[in-house]
């Protein structure tokens, strides 16, 4: 098409190769700056950042130079992959990537007794209890919390050699998931065989306290401990000064290896919505100052069949 002939009506197919680059475009800007950002934001974000500025400039320069009708919307649709995978990235990275990165990071333990203080392991991912350590369901409490709007659960992690007075330094956790008292279902406390724990992270501790406050779940934290004292109330059991949260589990790598799915589930969840907006958005924009009902549908011939109405 040249750049000075007007265009008063186009064919179907026409319009959707159109629809089609526009969509292949953002869509595959997306998946590299989601990809770039998954990939090479925990060892370096400058680099990321200069890329997501490069391809935005890019875009531009798309925008600027290619001014042949529809041509027009195709550098602001390669901005917005760009913008939109960006932020889809980050929302994967922090949300999932970064708990699976220092998790794989954190020391591992094994043979810790429930009776060992918390505060040895204030670096510790991953533990493997000594034999004989259980939840102990039967003390287990469940507290509604209005902020939540959920169930809190919270059940005491024993070994054989604690007494009914011993302080409690482990507490396993979950949401939704025990009755009011006595009834603890979370992750696998009902397996036999399970013994190892997942601890909870101290986003302070991961992030600084700088991005802490975006990431920690404040509400569902004051709820467990809200839950605890509960716990401590109802059955009279002594938290210790410094207790940890864990999610019980027979095979605590395939957890960790839960958020590595989590993460692409985020980025596909995106190209999802980057497609179908494109695609909605794309069959304006492909027709250029042609209006939707003078786009022309043609036979295999190449002879009107009569207008496509939109």
């Amino acid at each position: 098409l040249g750049i000075g002939k007007q265009e008063t009506t186009i064919t179907v197919e026409m319009l959707w190769k159109r629809i089609l680059l526009l969509s292949l475009g953002s869509c595959t800007l997306y998946l590299f700056m989601a990809t770039v950002v998954a990939l090479f934001f925990d060892n370096w974000p400058f680099w990321v950042w200069l890329t997501l500025l490069i391809t935005l400039a890019k875009s531009g320069l798309v925008w600027k130079f290619l001014k042949r009708r529809w041509l027009t919307y195709l550098g602001p649709y390669l901005a917005a992959g760009s913008l939109v995978g960006f932020m889809f990235g980050l929302a994967a990275y922090y949300t999932s990537l970064l708990p699976y990165l220092r998790y794989m990071d954190a020391e591992k333990h094994t043979n810790v007794a429930a009776s060992e203080h918390a505060l040895r392991f204030a670096d510790t991912g991953m533990v493997t209890f000594s034999p004989g350590t259980t939840v102990d369901v039967t003390r287990s409490v469940g507290y509604m919390s209005a902020r939540a709007g959920a169930k809190m659960c919270v059940a005491p992690v024993v070994d054989v050699s604690m007494g009914a007075e011993d302080p409690i330094n482990f507490y396993a956790v979950g949401v939704n998931c025990c009755g009011w008292r006595g009834s603890f279902e979370c992750d696998d406390a009902g397996v036999p065989q399970a013994r190892s724990a997942l601890l909870e992270l101290d986003m302070n501790a991961v992030v600084g306290n700088w991005t802490a406050w975006m990431l920690q779940d404040t509400t569902t934290s004051e709820g467990l401990k809200a839950a605890m004292k509960l716990q401590e109330s109802v059955f009279r059991t002594k938290a210790a000064p410094n207790v940890r949260f864990l999610h019980w589990s027979r095979d605590p790598l395939a957890m960790i290896r839960g958020y590595l799915t989590q993460a692409v589930q985020v980025i596909a969840d995106g190209l999802g919505v980057v497609a179908l907006v494109s695609v909605v958005i794309g069959m304006k924009a492909a027709t250029g100052r042609v209006r939707f009902w003078k786009v022309v549908e043609f036979s295999e011939d190449g002879k009107s069949q009569g207008s496509f109405e939109w």
